[in-house]
């Protein structure tokens, strides 16, 4: 078809088309004004209660990071991008391959990133140490930073998004793919909320990783080629005098690009419980706030899967135990002891949160913390109220001591009837040094007079046999018999 005729066609078809369409489009506009806006019944005095509509993610998870227990989940495997929480997986990936202190130079490629970027303006051939130029990543979110980590430990960007890769692999991460290092767009670069929750569980074990995401603020040295930079949290969640502020968070990372939506992996330590939250895709472009309230209900709902038992509880449900000697044989648990423990101290206030089907476990860590030490062997008899030992438990990085005492009596077995018991000392007396040689020179005597009784027995014998002869001889010559 000649191309004039082409373009008559194609106007025709446009004009066809507004003539049919253009009916339509007020009704839709209608349509869309007419649909009602989200209505949140989420109830804050009832956290228990939280369902997905509750949460404006489009993938969510709470975890225990302790346990890796899942506490709550809305779509926690389906794949999305995950953004600059990217970068955990870089800081981590640094942090097992490299110090704090070791001096990284911000290679060429660290200026090559996007020009849409979030950067940290580390400059290409500047000087810094590592843990500045991950507390700016992480702080800053900054990208260059990100390519920066990445050169310096694996020599190139496609050698340490490999690196990453495997990593995950190790982590179990099996819906996750990373094609660069800090989470800038590809359709290729995906991830879960489980899988990040994993991340950041293994992430969390790292002393230098905890302080990092933990800081309000981080101070970047100057170098040759700047001047010292200062960065401050975006996250309101640390901000005290903001509405989203939660005193519990520690940490982790946002994300956000066009395709992810707003993103954040959070972890929070409650009552002695860490929890690990991922939210992501969140709220919509007219909600930028959502992945905060987000995070604080999965927190707030995951606290109330936990039980509290106090210290009085947990000894209840795991005694301590002492076996006494000497207890009598008709002593009813046979000499075994429970003991308590003196009130009015520390632990007094000590509670412990568990999951109801942890509970087992929990008891066995319990168990396993504690200390015990005798002031001496525990012998009967035992009167209830005895303090018997000291009790040790770590609480809040000390380890705190209470008194141990008996929770009953315990008699000593009575003693059968002997000698000793009617002469007291008698035994000492019949072995002291005296004794024993008199009783040695006695059985001598005793033995000598038996020795010369039974020589005279003997002579007695022969005398008399000799009497008898000489009597026989008497009868012969006289013509007698003897009777």
């Amino acid at each position: 078809m000649p191309l004039k005729m082409r373009r008559r066609a194609s106007a025709l078809i446009m004009a066809l088309a507004l003539v049919f369409l253009s009916p339509l489009a007020p009704r839709a506009a209608a349509q869309a004004a007419a649909k009602p806006a989200r209505v949140d019944t989420y109830d804050p005095k009832r956290p228990q209660s939280l369902n997905d509509d509750d949460l404006t993610a489009r993938a969510a998870l709470v975890m225990d990071a302790r346990t890796g227990d899942v506490l709550y989940d809305k779509n926690a495997r389906r794949k999305t991008y995950p953004a600059s929480t990217t970068k955990i997986m870089t800081c981590l990936l640094a942090l097992e391959h490299g110090t704090m202190e070791e001096i990284v130079t911000i290679p060429p490629e660290s200026a090559q990133v996007p020009g849409d970027s979030s950067n940290t303006g580390v400059k290409p051939g500047e000087q810094m140490t590592m843990g500045d130029l991950l507390s700016g990543m992480m702080i800053r979110s900054g990208n260059d930073a990100a390519v920066a980590v990445a050169v310096h430990v694996a020599g190139s960007v496609p050698a340490f998004v490999d690196m990453m890769n495997e990593r995950a692999r190790q982590l179990g991460m099996k819906d996750t793919h990373f094609v660069n290092a800090h989470g800038y767009h590809d359709e290729a670069h995906v991830s879960t909320a489980y899988d990040l929750a994993l991340l950041a569980r293994e992430a969390m074990l790292s002393r230098d990783f905890r302080d990092i995401v933990a800081a309000k603020s981080y101070t970047m040295a100057p170098t040759a080629l700047r001047e010292k930079v200062t960065f401050a949290t975006k996250n309101p969640m640390f901000v005290a005098s903001s509405k989203f502020y939660y005193p519990d968070l520690v940490g982790i990372k946002t994300g956000y690009h066009s395709k992810a939506g707003q993103c954040f992996v959070g972890a929070a330590v409650k009552d002695g419980v860490e929890l690990i939250s991922v939210v992501l895709k969140c709220g919509g472009g007219k909600e930028p706030d959502k992945k905060w309230t987000d995070t604080a209900r999965l927190m707030d709902y995951a606290i109330t899967r936990y039980e509290t038992l106090t210290f009085e509880q947990l000894l209840e449900r795991a005694p301590v135990y002492a076996s006494v000697k000497d207890a009598a044989l008709n002593d009813p648990d046979a000499g075994v002891l429970k003991l308590s423990v003196v009130p009015g101290t520390a632990l007094d206030g000590y509670k412990l949160k568990c999951l109801p089907e942890r509970e087992a476990e929990s008891l066995k860590a319990f168990s396993e913390g504690l200390k015990v030490s005798y002031t001496d062997e525990l012998t009967a008899p035992i009167r209830m109220g005895d303090i018997l030992g000291t009790l040790t438990m770590p609480m809040n990085g000390q380890n705190v001591e209470a008194k141990l005492v008996a929770s009953r009596d315990v008699a000593r077995e009575a003693e059968p009837f002997s000698m000793e018991r009617l002469f007291p000392g008698l035994r000492e007396t019949l072995t002291s040094p005296a004794v024993l040689i008199g009783a040695i020179v006695l059985v001598l005597l005793l033995i000598a007079v038996i020795v010369a009784k039974l020589r005279a027995a003997a002579r007695e014998r022969r005398r008399r046999r000799d009497m008898l002869k000489r009597r026989r001889k008497a009868y012969d010559r006289y013509g007698g018999s003897s009777r």
